[in-house]
């Protein structure tokens, strides 16, 4: 099955699909905490991104990659997207939540793709079981790693995990003593200028993101 043929035939299914190169694969459905750090990442996507000329998509938007069809959890798109479109072109940003059994291809499969699509230049992929992402992140031809982790014992958390992960206020101030999230302790922008701090020494070298490290998109 090729790519137009794949997208011609999903238009008359219920359900969405998604497409490795070769076979459709129904997407299943997620579990609450799946749903809920989702939800909890679009409301802070879109807290960032405003007035900016970016916004916030997933996961009902497909996305083509390098000849696939995929439905990210959420990703980020600098141009206007018509009403009435079920693709969305040239994402800059993506992020996927692991869920059990997608792990591969989270992390192997789609990170091919999101490499291989020269608009995209950040790819995010956070746990579920813990306050933690692996970002991988576009510079020049090198397409660089990294790890951002929030222990959870400074989680300060009294409810179920999911529920600590990505739970944020939108409003800020000096005086605030509340233990910042995880996208506060790795600082992130949205400016989605491609940008990423790397080892002075070697740019090729992919060092560790972690707490305090600032990522400007």
């Amino acid at each position: 099955m090729s790519l137009a043929e794949f997208l011609a035939w999903e238009e008359r299914q219920e359900l969405h699909y998604e497409f490795d190169g070769f076979t459709p694969h129904a997407i299943t459905d997620g579990t609450a905490a799946h749903d809920l750090i989702t939800f909890n990442l679009r409301k802070v996507l879109d807290a960032r991104l405003t007035g900016k000329p970016c916004q916030p998509w997933g996961p009902n938007m497909n996305i083509i990659v390098d000849g696939r069809a995929r439905y990210p959890d959420a990703f980020v798109v600098c141009q206007p997207v018509p009403p009435t479109a079920t693709i969305a072109d040239n994402p800059v940003a993506v992020f996927e939540v692991v869920s059990e059994g997608s792990t591969s291809t989270d992390l192997i499969d789609k990170n091919q793709e999101y490499r291989a699509t020269p608009s995209i230049q950040r790819y995010v992929i956070l746990q579920q079981n813990r306050v933690a992402a692996v970002v991988f992140a576009r510079r020049g031809q090198d397409w660089l790693s990294g790890i951002v982790a929030v222990p959870m014992e400074s989680c300060n958390c009294r409810r179920s995990i999911w529920n600590c992960l990505w739970r944020r206020s939108t409003r800020t101030s000096s005086r605030r003593k509340s233990h910042p999230r995880l996208l506060n302790r790795a600082r992130v922008t949205m400016d989605f200028t491609p940008s990423v701090t790397t080892n002075p020494t070697n740019h090729r070298t992919p060092r560790a993101i972690s707490a305090g490290t600032t990522i400007t998109y």
